[in-house]
């Protein structure tokens, strides 16, 4: 649906600014909720007009993969014998992405300021919620990673999922811990599985990941959008 919406430019903008609206004047559409509708519209916005902002990486810029925002055909990025990306990023696309993330950051701080003011408007905690990823991913882009990892290659069926895993590990800590409510013990635990909970929603996620290519290969499709696990 909200493909439908943003695939025209015009027809996409002004569904975007009838949802800031939407949020700002507190219309509920509890499923999804009106934020996470917006989030989802925006992004979605930027994959289907600027794909190249939101999916080019600086090796693959460096590449080649510049002139039209990424709609011709991705080059490779030269890779080292690690299977790396060598680094072969251009000193003024460095410099671009880190202004970029300068500007992320002041962005974020601004949001975040008229977030924390007494009687904020909701508008300023979405705000802030956007630019944040934003920043994070301007300033990852210049950034030298690894080679990509098959539990690497689950975004969307994590996205998808990692919500049962993380209310199921939360319920059965305090299931657990029943006997210590109350106690520092108890709040030692649940600090512990807080920081734990990304390895183990990653974790939990590849193995149904690995289970579903194996035997349910339709079912993995829809719930990855037709990613593949291995390489």
């Amino acid at each position: 649906m909200i493909y439908a919406l943003v695939k025209n430019r015009a027809v996409g903008l002004f569904w975007i600014v009838g949802l800031v609206f939407a949020v700002h004047l507190h219309l509920d559409m509890r499923h999804p909720n009106t934020d996470a509708l917006l989030y989802y519209s925006v992004a979605a916005y930027f994959a289907v007009h600027r794909r190249g902002l939101v999916e080019r990486s600086m090796e693959e810029e460096a590449a080649g993969w510049n002139a039209d925002h990424g709609t011709k055909k991705k080059k490779a990025a030269p890779e080292d014998k690690d299977g790396n990306a060598a680094s072969v990023i251009p000193n003024h696309v460095g410099r671009r992405c880190f202004a970029e993330g300068l500007a992320g950051v002041m962005i974020s701080v601004f949001c975040y300021r008229r977030m924390m003011a007494p009687e904020a408007a909701v508008l300023w905690t979405c705000f802030y919620r956007m630019a944040m990823p934003m920043t994070c991913w301007a300033f990852a882009c210049g950034v030298r990673l690894p080679k990509i990892r098959p539990w690497m290659r689950q975004s969307m069926f994590l996205y998808a999922i990692h919500f049962i895993v993380v209310r199921f590990v939360n319920k059965g800590t305090a299931v657990v811990t029943r006997s210590l409510a109350g106690t520092t013990t108890a709040a030692g635990i649940s600090l512990v599985v807080y920081f734990l909970l990304p390895a183990i929603a990653v974790i939990a996620s590849y193995i149904l990941a690995k289970f579903l290519v194996r035997f349910l290969p339709g079912v993995w499709r829809v719930l990855s959008g037709g990613r593949k696990l291995e390489g």
